[in-house]
């Protein structure tokens, strides 16, 4: 990858939320002592009990979040888009360790914040402490959203409204979601039988709502996916 400018990572930086809210200064010395990280695919961020000293802004590319159990089985957690910041709340605990490990699903670039740098900035700023508190508020709803629909809702609803939040618009201006993860992990994540999120996907298919290959699921029908879901 090449190398990204102040002036580029700056602009970044200001549109994600927990940077939006400091002052010019502010974020000049938060973005001095921060440095960029290139991660390959499959490779490692960070791994489960390691010392979260550390937060971390996607600036390209998609990570996952996972735990496994003791037969070697991965439970995805959250798959994590450019532009996104996460491990945030770690900066928090008396003794942070990240309690998932991060692997790259694709070539990737984050920007790694120094918790200690971050916590000084929030000490000196009541705006910037409340723009975290905006932040976690939102990531606190989509996180009740989440249990919700794996509590509440059928496996249908689930497997469009997973489409319908990973789906980004492509060259071409079709939603399209990436399926750089297997599809038993994208039903782990759904908390449904892979044979069941097959079984759903053929009928979206068969029904014109969706088009699928390999590597990719193009949403074709998105009015009748939003009526869905507005509707249950």
């Amino acid at each position: 990858m090449k190398k990204i400018k102040n002036e580029e990572l700056k602009e970044i930086a200001l549109k994600c939320s927990l940077f939006s809210h400091l002052s010019d200064h502010e974020v000049n010395s938060l973005l001095k002592d921060s440095r960029v990280v290139d991660v390959k695919e499959h490779e490692t961020l960070a791994n489960l009990g390691q010392p979260a000293n550390e937060f971390f802004l996607t600036l390209c590319g998609e990570l996952k979040v996972l735990v496994s159990s003791q037969k070697g089985e991965e439970k995805i957690l959250h798959i994590i888009h450019a532009r996104e910041t996460f491990a945030t709340v770690l900066m928090f605990l008396e003794k942070p360790i990240y309690p998932a490990s991060i692997i790259a699903l694709e070539d990737s670039r984050v920007l790694a914040i120094p918790n200690a740098k971050y916590k000084h900035i929030l000490s000196q700023s009541p705006k910037a402490c409340f723009g975290l508190l905006a932040d976690y508020a939102y990531r606190n709803r989509l996180l009740v959203d989440e249990i919700e629909n794996i509590t509440l809702q059928n496996a249908k609803y689930r497997v469009l409204s997973y489409l319908k939040r990973d789906a980004k618009t492509n060259m071409s201006g079709d939603l399209v979601v990436s399926l750089r993860i297997s599809k038993q992990a994208i039903a782990s994540r759904m908390s449904i039988k892979p044979e069941t999120l097959s079984r759903i996907l053929s009928t979206l298919k068969k029904d014109g709502i969706i088009e699928q290959s390999e590597k990719k699921i193009t949403l074709l029908d998105v009015d009748w996916i939003d009526q869905y879901l507005d509707v249950r």
